[in-house]
């Protein structure tokens, strides 16, 4: 299965347009290969912060649990090969 590697930068607006704002929705992110909790229980104003923050380090690679009041947003801070160059 392939990964699309999303800009940091567009991350909080995908999630804001994947679902239907609600001020009680929290979000964990969580890089993906040592399960490494980045941020927990936030709210999407802690999201952008740390989106801001890291944009040059991870990328967003999938968002679980969607619909419910707590999402987990999977990153990754290594580059495919094909996206490197």
């Amino acid at each position: 299965m392939a990964t699309m590697l999303v800009h940091p930068s567009l991350f909080p607006q995908l999630l804001r347009a994947s679902f239907v704002m609600n001020t009680e929705r929290r979000y964990s992110i969580i890089l993906e290969r040592s399960a490494e909790v980045l941020l927990n229980n936030a709210l999407m104003t802690q999201v952008e912060a740390f989106w801001d923050a890291n944009d040059a380090r991870y990328f967003g690679l999938r968002i679980e649990d969607e619909h419910s009041a707590h999402a987990r947003v999977m990153v990754t801070d290594e580059l495919p090969d094909d996206e490197s160059e």
